[in-house]
């Protein structure tokens, strides 16, 4: 995944900059866009994949590797060997997974429930907001826009005098 402070070149923020001005001298809002890689860490869906894998991996254990053997069953394995060869499978597998899904974007995506992605969102929104003192502009009309790429959601959240003088829903109608 492309990271946000690589998607934009010089021009891409001069331009955003002046969008932003002019936006500005329409209104009484002060703007601040912002734009995140990812707004959530998002561990489940690692440890999903990493859970599946680690069950294709026994099963594939428990099936090929005492095919491999002249009897063609654990018979001539100890249990302990048999044990050993199923925990190391199931270890390797799942930490392989959880790696694979660390990494790949869309499949992370796949297993984090849209709901999870919202809400890990909005709260970051909430945090660059308050953090980042956009609530303290003079008049209180700052107004954030919050763009979040892994997730491919957009809050705006608006200070007490803009919310005030808006219409009902106007923040997610911006989005």
């Amino acid at each position: 995944m492309q990271r946000a402070h690589q998607l934009f070149t010089d021009e891409d923020r001069r331009q955003v900059r002046l969008a932003v001005e002019q936006a500005e001298s329409k209104t009484s809002a002060e703007i601040v866009p912002v734009v995140a890689t990812a707004s959530g860490r998002y561990d489940r869906p690692e440890d999903i994949v990493g859970l599946w894998l680690a069950v294709i991996a026994a099963i594939a254990v428990w099936l090929f590797v005492p095919a491999a053997e002249a009897g063609g069953g654990w018979g001539g394995w100890t249990v302990w060997a048999q044990l050993v060869v199923l925990a190391v499978a199931i270890v390797a597998a799942f930490v392989a997974g959880s790696l694979i899904a660390s990494r790949v974007g869309w499949l992370r995506r796949l297993f984090t429930p849209r709901k999870h992605m919202q809400d890990e969102v909005r709260a970051r929104a909430r945090s660059v907001f308050f953090d980042n003192r956009v609530h303290h502009t003079a008049g209180a009309t700052g107004v954030l826009i919050y763009v979040s790429l892994y997730e491919r959601l957009a809050v705006v959240l608006a200070d007490t005098a803009i919310l005030d003088k808006a219409p009902a829903g106007f923040c997610d109608a911006l989005c």
